[in-house]
Parts: structure tokens; sequence; C-alpha cells
């Protein structure tokens, strides 16, 4: 599976330094090679979207700080990279967080790469096209960053087409997808269902694949809250209420203010939750807009950097909506994309190797639009569900006579350059002017 064929050397060599290439941008950005071994201040310094810098958290002091319930293992999966950033902080007195994480995510990029054009090259059967639709994925603006940015979705992305390019994914992949992401385990789950069919409910399989594997991550889930998390959530609270008394005694209109500032901010940024008093529900958003949320922000943001509020974060800086693009001709681009989606849908309907990741796009549909877990930066999960896009767009190519196959390919090609040189002059002038 990770050996790379001998016809694939010049695409994973391209892509390699492609992916060193953007990941180098965060590295110039955020290294400081003459700060302390254990200085962790550059990390107050990371403001891209609402991607969290929880890795290099993680590299610097081995403590979990993803949300125990939805990432329970990824702590254990990091932790021999903080072993490692140890050792290089004791050799060169230097917090090499940076560039693991950066070396991580070109390495996990890469092979995400290799596994997407093998499984465009099955539907195709044509290699400069697989590598066309690659490419494709990867000018999405929320794609690439989660190539690059310290956070999980690139982790995620790996493990989803590693399990994609398996004609029978491993029982581990249920184990370590949904201990990055517990909702991933979901989609190995589907995966299971459409390679072995009703053989997956067999108690020995569903016991040892399913059950056990989520007892592992819940039992290290409650040990992360019990002696990590609640603690340092504990430590807050005491702390923003010893701030806040403060605040109340030395200016009363002030913190008034604040309050009303906070609530406000609050009912134009969280949408109402299903329920305030479950653990999950609480999560969910019925009154955010759906119609908008799709232009904007699914098919909008997703794809393309708005010009407005550029990386800002939606729980800080960011409305949920930016009302438009100073270039109208994204919004060209974006219906295109949608069209060649839809058509592609329609021509590989038949196909398993289609149906399996649009079964995931509905489930990650039902989660965001439907219930609307995350809908208020719907963007950031583009890496977990885009993927779909060149799988359909393949079956597309594969469907069409030979002019209009040309044409199509060329209309791909030209999104692809358009939205790898739009995303990347956004994203630089955002890091660097």
């Amino acid at each position: 599976m990770f050996a790379i064929k001998k016809n694939e050397r010049w695409f994973a060599l391209l892509a390699l330094l492609i992916f060193t290439a953007l990941n180098s941008i965060i590295v110039a950005r955020y290294f400081d090679s003459g700060a302390s071994a254990y200085d962790a201040t550059f990390i107050s310094d990371f403001h891209i979207a609402g991607f969290d810098p929880y890795i290099w958290r993680e590299l610097t002091d081995g403590k979990p700080y993803y949300d125990a319930l939805r990432h329970p293992l990824i702590w254990i999966f990091l932790y021999p990279l903080f072993l490692l950033n140890m050792l290089l902080m004791w050799l060169t007195g230097a917090n090499c967080a940076v560039l693991i994480s950066a070396v991580l995510n070109t390495l996990l990029a890469t092979y995400s790469a290799i596994f997407l054009s093998r499984i465009c090259y099955r539907i195709t059967e044509r290699k400069s096209e697989a590598y066309l639709l690659t490419a494709f994925f990867f000018s999405f603006a929320y794609v690439m960053l989660a190539t690059i940015v310290p956070d999980h979705f690139n982790i995620s992305l790996f493990l989803l087409l590693l399990t994609l390019v398996s004609v029978k994914p491993s029982r581990w992949l249920f184990l370590v997808t949904s201990g990055v992401t517990l909702t991933n385990g979901v989609k190995v789950g589907l995966a299971y269902l459409f390679n072995s069919g009703k053989k997956i409910f067999r108690p020995k399989f569903f016991i040892v694949t399913f059950v056990l594997p989520l007892i592992l991550c819940f039992g290290v889930a409650r040990y992360c809250q019990v002696a990590y998390i609640e603690p340092a959530q504990k430590a807050h609270i005491e702390e923003e209420a010893r701030k806040t008394e403060l605040l109340a005694k030395k200016s009363p209109e002030k913190l008034k203010r604040r309050n009303e500032l906070r609530e406000r901010f609050h009912r134009t940024h969280v949408g109402e939750p299903l329920s305030d008093n479950l653990p999950l529900l609480k999560w969910t958003d019925v009154t955010t807009p759906r119609c908008q949320t799709f232009v904007e922000n699914l098919f909008g943001e997703g794809f393309m950097l708005h010009d407005n509020y550029t990386l800002k974060d939606v729980l800080v800086n960011r409305p949920v909506f930016v009302d438009s693009y100073n270039v109208w001709g994204n919004y060209v681009v974006e219906a295109v994309i949608i069209l060649l989606f839809c058509v592609g849908a329609f021509y590989g309907r038949r196909s398993s190797l289609l149906l399996l990741p649009l079964s995931w796009f509905a489930f990650d549909m039902l989660m965001h639009m439907g219930l609307g877990f995350g809908i208020n930066e719907v963007y950031i999960m583009t890496a977990h569900w885009a993927f779909v896009i060149p799988v359909a767009v393949a079956f597309l190519l594969r469907g069409l006579r030979p002019v209009p196959r040309r044409i199509a390919s060329l209309s791909v090609g030209a999104i692809a350059l358009y939205l790898w040189g739009y995303n990347l002059c956004v994203l630089v002038d955002y890091l660097y002017l």
C-alpha cells in the first residue's frame, strides 16, 4: 500500500516538493530557532481561520489538548513525536514542534496525493487525468490549508483516502481513524459494509472491529478528561472568575459592556442547539441559514478564500457569513465545480467506488448541514469530504467522448490553476503582509 510504484515516482517527487514548499511557508512564519527549548509563546501568535495549533502544543509539553470525546487517541499517536521533540530540544536548545509538524504534514499530504491519484486512475485509466484531478482537489482552499496547519485534518484526510484506496480495509483502520476523529469511524464502518456486507454484524467481527476499539477510545478519552482536561478547565474557570471579580470591583460599567458584547457576539455567531443539556446535542445548530451556508461557506470559503475577513476566526473576529467575493468570477467557478460534481455523480451512480465516498459525503452533510455540528465554520471540515468531487469528475471524464472529454479536462485544469494561484496569493498576503 505504501510502496511507490515505478510509474508514480516522478509524481510522488513532485508532490513531495510542492507540499514541502507549502509547509515551508508556515515554518518560515512561525519557527524561531533562537527561542529557548521549552518556549511555547510562538503558539499564541498562530491565527489561521479556526484551526487550532494543538499539535504544536502537544509536541511541546506532551499533554492532550484535543476534545477527548471527539479525538480520543490522537494524544497517544502524537506522543512519540513529543519524545522526538524532547530529544531535539535537548540537542539543539530550540523547540522543534513547528519543524516536526511540517515534516509530518508533508509526508501525509504526499501519500494522500498518491492515494487519490490511484483512485482516479482506477476510474479514468489515464495517468494525466488522475494527476490533474489530484491537483484540482489540493487547490481547494481548506484542503490546501489542512496540509500545512498544525491541526488534525491532514491526518484524517490521509486515513480516509487510505481507506478508500484499500480494496478491503484492514480492521485496525477503524481504531486509528476513529481515534483521530470519532465520527470518521462511521466512514470506515461504511467501507466495511460496502466491502463485506452483512458479515460485519457477525459477533466476532463486530466485537473485534468495533466494540473493543470503541472501549479503548472511550477509556483513553476518560483518562485524558480526568487527568488533564478537567483540571485545566477548572483552573481556567477559577482564573476567569478571579478576573471578573476584580473587574467588577474596579469598573462595573466596563464589566457590563463586556458581558453585553459577549452576549451579542454569541447571539450572532452561534445558533440555537437542539438541547443545551445533552453533551452532543449542545453542539448542534438549528437556526443558522442553510442556503447562505451552502453558497458562501460550504462551496464558497471551503474552495476559495474570501477577500474580506481573510482567514479570520468565526469565534473571534469573523462574521458567520462574509457576504460576497470582490471577484464575481469566484461564484462562476463555484457554480462550475458544483455542476461538474453533480454530473459526475450521475455518471458514476452505479459504481461502489463513488457510492462509498458519496455515502461519506451524505453523512457529513447530515452532521453539518442537517444537525448543524460546526455549521458556523463548516468550511474547516472541507478536507473530510471534498475528495468525493474529483472522484465524481473522474467518472464524468470516463463517460464522455474524446472531444468533450478534452474540453472537460481543460476546464478542470483551468479551475485548478486559478484556485492554486488565487488561494496561494491570499494566504501569503495574509501571513506576510
